[in-house]
């Protein structure tokens, strides 16, 4: 097999080996669970640890600050021009002012609309998370705020906007003291201050994604959903130079995304969450960046079906991509 030799954390480089020499989704030994879920215990005092030294401009190196360009001065390698950063939206800045006070359920309800969203049976295969509790945004500058982080990180990651990349992101809380520190979840009225975040997760199902067992089964075969399989369509691989260039983070009190670089040497594999075996893919847990509230998506440009439910909104333009949110259960 010929394939791009990718400079690899040194712990992730043996896992990436015994995939390319099996072609297969390698077995965890007991041993192997045990040394890294001791690693991994201390997840979220990591992420926050991040996101705090992100705030203070304390950049560690396995971090990328995707600086704010011009079109003209910045190399695009995807289709998604990559604007000049706007401001956050006020909208969005009052409520995050206010969710320390109000508390996270009601923070969501001024944030979202009122009213389950109807997805249409083609935009299932654009979704992350619980569909069951399905919004948007409640302001239109906030909905195109996001949509366009989302074509920046595509344009930063050299990624598409499609179901077997670049769909999603995980919404973050994280709750700060006054020294920009994280603290712990405040009471109702508490003084602490919150920020927000989203978690993008790019380059979702390569040419290696498994559904149901540790076989690297054919692209469209049955094991995997046949016409529904998730990498259809895609042409990336665990093994591209750049495949690890697939976690980005923004956070709303500095309005800057930061590309996680999960092949540096320093770089902390607590954020790789409790399984040791999203390594190979590079996956950046959300939860350790908990509470994460909702998952935001990116829906394609296609029309959409009005429900007779009164209950049920639809998207205001349907022209355009959607923003819809998925909401945990408990939020």
């Amino acid at each position: 097999m010929q394939f791009v030799k990718m400079a690899c954390h040194p712990e992730i480089s043996g896992l990436i080996e015994r995939l390319l020499c099996d072609n297969e989704i390698p077995s965890a030994t007991d041993e192997d669970d045990e040394e890294f879920l001791r690693a991994a215990t201390p997840a979220h005092i990591v992420g926050h640890s991040l996101l705090a030294d992100l705030r203070k401009q304390r950049i560690p190196q396995y971090v990328d600050v995707l600086e704010s360009k011009t079109e003209e001065e910045t190399h695009i390698e995807s289709h998604y021009k990559c604007d000049k950063t706007h401001p956050v939206p006020l909208q969005l800045t009052n409520i995050i002012e206010k969710m320390p006070h109000v508390g996270i359920s009601s923070a969501l309800s001024m944030l979202t609309t009122s009213g389950q969203v109807h997805l249409d049976s083609k935009e299932h295969r654009y979704v992350s998370g619980d569909t069951s509790n399905v919004q948007e945004f409640s302001d239109p500058s906030i909905t195109d705020f996001v949509r366009e982080l989302f074509h920046r990180v595509a344009s930063a990651t050299g990624s598409s906007l499609a179901a077997h990349d670049l769909y999603h992101a995980h919404l973050l809380v994280d709750i700060i003291d006054d020294d920009g520190a994280s603290t712990k979840v405040p009471a109702k009225n508490s003084p602490s201050k919150v920020d927000l975040g989203f978690l993008f997760h790019a380059k979702e199902h390569p040419k290696e994604f498994t559904l149901s067992s540790t076989e690297i089964p054919p692209i469209g075969a049955n094991v995997v959903g046949g016409d529904v399989d998730p990498r259809i369509g895609t042409n990336t691989s665990v093994f591209d130079v750049d495949y690890c260039k697939r976690n980005v983070l923004w956070l709303a009190s500095t309005n800057r995304l930061y590309v996680l670089l999960p092949q540096s040497p320093d770089f902390p594999l607590q954020l790789f969450g409790e399984s040791p075996w999203v390594a190979h893919f590079y996956t950046v847990s959300a939860s350790a960046f908990s509470p994460y509230i909702a998952d935001v998506n990116y829906l394609p440009a296609t029309p959409t079906k009005v429900s007779d439910s009164p209950s049920m909104s639809t998207a205001s333009n349907p022209s355009h991509p959607r923003v819809v949110l998925c909401i945990f259960s408990k939020y």
